[in-house]
């Protein structure tokens, strides 16, 4: 249980960052509520898996005492990389060694090789979720609206619920956006929004096993497939353009193919569906390595979802000084 405190605090999203800012609170004994609009933990996919490092992610996870839990789910074998170019040919690769926890795998640079084991971000996230105390999350609570209080004392937060629960407002002393890149939040402080870099990734993915009953072709595929990328990830990256696997727990293969294309250049062939969506990728990827467009177009390969990359502009800040610029609006969601 949470002892009581004179202020409230309120997090919006239960991402990752939400998440260990959580557990971190409540081993303060600090209460804390995460507001989310997924319905329920396992409604949408959390993506591919991260590197943690000693000196970020893996030293938040100590903060928050999971470093036990980290280490049954991450895999230091993961560490390993490749990078090709369009031909298929090797240029750089990197096989670390086994993970040493021997102090003296350090020296003056920091942590040798073997330190950063990736894990999946579903694995993570879930370890998260399962730290905290029961009821710390609102699940469906889709932030519509933030304003301060008249006074400024507090912070009013809207959220929309499923019909037929009307808006749900609440008051915190304290509110922490987590919300990511289209943050409603952050209008309390700037009025900047991110812009399109100029670079969509198309997400795929498939399952190394025999694909649809394919015993010979499909297996064999998958094999070769399954050796280029090793237990890591593979980087192919030629004109602007490039191929990126890597190796998820669950024998999964997580494949990026990266464009430099105008937003929404391939909206026309994701809406005919994934047939059309792996032809129009393998256009851009003509001439390349027969085996790197085997990774977009590989038996049983699964969603084929865009992935536009949004960024806030470099140097990005707004004024933290009491008095500062606050107002809001609704952002939609694009």
């Amino acid at each position: 249980m949470t002892s009581v405190h004179p202020f409230s605090i309120a997090v919006v999203g239960a991402g990752l960052g939400g998440l260990v800012l959580a557990r971190v609170l409540q081993l303060h004994d600090i209460a804390v509520t995460v507001f989310e609009r997924e319905p329920t933990s396992s409604s949408r996919g959390q993506g591919g898996s991260l590197d943690m490092h000693p000196e970020s992610g893996q030293y938040a996870l100590e903060t928050a005492q999971l470093t036990a839990q980290f280490r049954k789910v991450a895999r230091p074998e993961g560490e390993e990389m490749k990078i090709l170019d369009k031909d298929g040919t090797v240029v750089f690769e990197d096989l670390p060694p086994p993970t040493s926890e021997d102090p003296a795998s350090q020296d003056e640079h920091g942590p040798r090789r073997g330190d950063r084991p990736e894990v999946d971000r579903g694995q993570l996230r879930q370890l998260l979720l399962d730290s905290l105390h029961p009821g710390t999350i609102r699940w469906e609570h889709n932030l519509e609206f933030a304003q301060f209080t008249d006074d400024n004392s507090q912070i009013s937060l809207t959220f929309a619920r499923p019909s037929p629960s009307p808006p749900t407002a609440l008051k915190f002393d304290i509110v922490v956006g987590a919300d990511g890149a289209w943050s409603r939040l952050r209008l309390l402080l700037s009025p900047t929004k991110p812009t399109y870099t100029g670079v969509t990734f198309v997400d795929i993915q498939f399952a190394l096993g025999d694909a649809d009953g394919n015993e010979r072709e499909g297996a064999a595929v998958l094999a070769e497939l399954s050796a280029l990328v090793g237990h890591g990830s593979l980087f192919a990256l030629s004109d602007s353009r490039g191929i990126i696997a890597q190796r998820n727990g669950g024998g999964v293969l997580r494949v990026y193919a990266a464009m430099r294309v105008p937003l929404g250049a391939l909206n026309a062939a994701a809406a005919q569906g994934a047939p059309e969506t792996r032809a129009a990728v393998l256009q851009h990827f003509d001439g390349w390595a027969r085996q790197l467009r085997a990774l977009v177009n590989a038996p049983g390969a699964t969603g084929f979802v865009m992935r536009p990359l949004w960024v806030l502009p470099s140097g990005h800040k707004w004024d933290t000084a009491p008095g500062g610029t606050r107002h809001c609006s609704a952002m939609p969601r694009t």
